[in-house]
């Protein structure tokens, strides 16, 4: 039986959470780093990286929040959790 941390691992897993968060990861970096490069040439205020992030972060949060709760398909639309049970009893 495997113990608690690894079966929350592979529900994170099977839901597309991990996927999720290395996407958003890669994508936010590489906003943030355009965000640095064009906050000098056009002038921007040195809080606009500060507020950028901060925004991400929540993004962040709710990306994980809708990633947990659907289960994206392959070949697009989304699943909730239950659906299945919701179907048979039909």
């Amino acid at each position: 039986m495997p113990n608690i941390l690894s079966r929350f691992w592979h529900e994170l897993k099977r839901r597309n959470v991990v996927r999720v968060i290395t996407v958003y990861a890669a994508s936010s970096f590489v906003l943030l780093e355009l965000v640095d490069i064009i906050t000098g040439p056009f002038g921007l205020p040195d809080w606009t990286f500060k507020f950028v992030a901060l925004i991400l972060a929540v993004g962040l949060l709710v990306a994980l929040v809708i990633s947990w709760l659907y289960d994206f398909q392959p070949r697009g639309g989304s699943k909730e959790p239950g659906a299945e049970e919701k179907a048979e009893a039909e």
